[in-house]
This record gives structure tokens, sequence and C-alpha cells, in this order.
């Protein structure tokens, strides 16, 4: 449940937080990885608002299933030394 003292962030400073895109925020928050996101104005393109909670719980959860928050990045498996 939101409480009123609950910290909300915008879908531009999620995206900076995360590294990805605010069309992937946008996605996401439709998709439900953000259960207590919402629009300002549901009837217009408003702004995304994110609980930091939710956002913290995303990040928990992807280490947890992933074992990392990041991407790996590609050909980092290739950096041992082959002989």
């Amino acid at each position: 449940m939101v409480t009123e003292n609950e910290e909300f962030m915008t879908a531009k400073q999620v995206a900076a937080m995360l590294g990805v895109t605010q069309a992937s925020i946008s996605k996401w928050c439709k998709a439900g990885y953000f259960p207590h996101a919402f629009r300002i104005n549901p009837m217009t393109r408003s702004p995304w608002r994110i609980s930091r909670i939710d956002v913290d719980a995303f990040i928990a959860l992807r280490i947890q299933k992933k074992g990392y928050f990041y991407r790996p990045v590609p050909g980092a498996e290739s950096d041992q030394v082959s002989t």
C-alpha cells in the first residue's frame, strides 16, 4: 500500500538510475513491473510517477533472478587469456 511519506520518482529519473530509456520505463509500468506507478492524469500522456520502493524491489528481484543488475557486457567472457 502506498503511504503519504513515500517518495515518487519520474520516469526520467528512474530511466537514468537504471540505465535504460524512458520508453522502457513506460513499457515496464504498463506491464506491471512497478505496481504503484501512476500517471498524474491518466486521460493524457502525462509522465509516470514511480514509487522508490517499487524501483528498489525491481532491482532486488533482478539481482535475485539473474545474479546481477546490469546487463552483462557482450564479450566479457572472452576477457580471460587463452593459452
